[in-house]
């Protein structure tokens, strides 16, 4: 009797719904194996803010969120208010301050380790946008048509998209978004293209566009393509260590071309910033003859020049480098010198002394026959 009253006070009891102590434990392990792995963002709420709004909340999906210790959303970098959901979801607070002006905010979730330095989720950006003023999927700059040279690396910016997770550039030789070949990440809405993109393009003519990629994987249309040109790194720079001189003496500037059809424009200035201009040049060639400043040179100055290449609409896409140059020094008396056509070796040679005497001569011609090996000279002079 006694072994029967034993076992019915030690029965097992079978319940039919674990109790509200089983669920917290259970939650609390799975938070806590969870905020191991380090959390992740795959989502957001909102799309974006407008700019100069109150502030507010933003609840945040993902994976990997703790509470104890407990997981932190961050703006920018620095703590919000979080209010722990679950495993999956968080709620913080977006304050005034961090929506004043347009702009992204970059939202992420810390875990506080429990035994060394935390994890920090991925970034997810949240435009902050004007919506007086802005505009959907939008280039901003370069300007179209804008170039830049081998050792230039351009800046792309374009207007942000309400939940992107990120962007992806694009370029092609040809006006058609089907001709792109590569895409490459970007993680805001303003990227510099690196080097080894930027050495693989080809020169000339390229266009550029941006496509968004949703958190969710879902990649959208890109933006209609915009004109950038990539020229040579030395494109513009003069062609010679120093300017050769004319026949007449005069300083001629011969720069490298661009391929295409452009105009340069030549500043000529006193200075190397180019604002005490001596003259400006118009011309389809590359190079220009300076026999309109002859006469006119302060031989005790240098002079700098620069060359910008225009578009015959008149748009400048391109300037050179600042160039100096040493005019020739003024000659004493008038000498001219020409080889006769047809008779190598022959020169003549004029002059005029300060007693107003002429002297010609003719320097010695190799002779052929029973001449040859011998030269003759004869000399005139004429009162």
């Amino acid at each position: 009797m006694e072994n029967e009253n034993f076992s019915k006070m030690h029965r097992p009891v079978r319940m039919r719904s674990p109790s509200i102590g089983l669920v917290l434990l259970v939650s609390l392990l799975t938070a806590t194996r969870s905020s191991a792995q380090g959390p992740t963002i795959t989502s957001l709420n909102l799309p974006s803010f407008a700019a100069g709004g109150p502030g507010s909340t933003l609840i945040v999906n993902g994976t990997g969120f703790a509470i104890n210790p407990s997981s932190v959303v961050r703006v920018n970098g620095a703590n919000r208010a979080t209010v722990f959901l679950g495993v999956t979801q968080l709620q913080a607070t977006i304050l005034a301050s961090d929506i004043v002006a347009p702009g992204s905010l970059s939202i992420t979730v810390f875990n506080l380790g429990v035994a060394g330095p935390g994890i920090t989720s991925n970034p997810v950006l949240l435009p902050v946008v004007n919506l007086g003023t802005w505009q959907l999927q939008r280039l901003l700059a370069p300007p179209y048509g804008a170039g830049f040279k081998a050792d230039q690396l351009p800046l792309l910016r374009w207007t942000p998209v309400p939940g992107a997770a990120k962007y992806q550039v694009g370029f092609s030789p040809r006006l058609h978004l089907s001709t792109v070949e590569e895409w490459h990440d970007a993680t805001d809405n303003q990227w510099a293209v690196p080097k080894n993109v930027w050495d693989h393009l080809p020169e000339g003519d390229l266009y550029w566009t941006v496509r968004t990629v949703e958190i969710s994987g879902e990649t959208r249309k890109p933006v209609p393509m915009r004109l950038l040109r990539r020229f040579p790194a030395k494109v513009l720079s003069a062609s010679a260590e120093r300017p050769r001189l004319t026949s007449a003496g005069n300083p001629l500037l011969e720069w490298k071309a661009l391929k295409g059809r452009y105009v340069y424009r030549v500043t000529i200035s006193a200075d190397p910033e180019g604002s005490k201009i001596v003259r400006r040049y118009l011309t389809a060639n590359p190079q220009v003859d300076l026999r309109a400043l002859a006469g006119k040179w302060d031989p005790a100055k240098s002079y700098y020049w620069r060359v910008d290449a225009v578009t015959p609409e008149g748009r400048t896409v391109l300037r050179g480098p600042t160039q100096m140059f040493i005019p020739p020094t003024p000659q004493g008396p008038r000498s001219s010198r020409e080889e006769r056509p047809g008779i190598p070796g022959l020169v003549l040679a004029s002059y005029r002394t300060s007693s107003e005497e002429r002297y010609s001569a003719r320097a010695a011609v190799p002779l052929r026959g029973r001449a040859a090996g011998r030269g003759s000279q004869r000399i005139t002079k004429r009162r």
